[in-house]
């Protein structure tokens, strides 16, 4: 019994499609606007035919959460499980709000990457949930800033030197 179950759970798992790279475009400014208007719209629209009933109003809020996450998980199917978050309204909103350059707020904690670093295995890429290149900040004492690092430590623990560092910034 428990070697059938170990066999049908390889055959379940070599159906899953590789970890194939984010399509370039959907990290584009103009889709993400683009998305951000469409989603707004989509529910400014539901909401105002809605207005006053409720159920109906609580209807859109559902239907919005139900289709983006079928997206979601869709994009996860076919690309990388973190497709739908390189351009989700939500993560672009607040990409266009984090600090980008110094002097960064009190507290803040980013990834450092010390200048040892000299990009060779570029494990710390391999391991990225966003399919970004922390090794690429290097030496520079602000660290790593791209605004859609999710700052999970992945890359930190899979670096086989451990010069990447989860840090606060001076």
């Amino acid at each position: 019994m428990y070697v059938l179950e170990a066999t049908c759970m390889t055959a379940c798992c070599r159906s899953i499609p590789p970890h194939r790279p984010i399509p370039r475009f959907v990290r584009t400014f103009g889709f993400r606007l683009f998305m951000v208007f469409f989603i707004f719209a989509m529910f400014g629209i539901q909401m105002y035919f809605a207005w006053g009933d409720w159920g109906a109003m609580g209807f859109v809020f559902w239907k919005i959460i139900l289709l983006t996450t079928i997206v979601g998980i869709t994009l996860s199917f076919i690309y990388a499980p973190r497709t739908w978050c390189s351009f989700c309204p939500m993560g672009s909103l607040s990409s266009w709000v984090a600090p980008k350059k110094g002097p960064l707020p009190k507290a803040y904690k980013s990834i450092h990457v010390s200048s040892l670093c000299e990009e060779k295995c570029k494990l710390c890429a391999r391991v990225c949930p966003m399919q970004l290149t922390p090794y690429s900040s290097r030496g520079e004492q602000l660290g790593y800033l791209h605004p859609d690092c999710l700052k999970c430590r992945k890359c930190e623990k899979a670096c086989p030197t451990k010069i990447i560092k989860y840090t606060k910034n001076q």
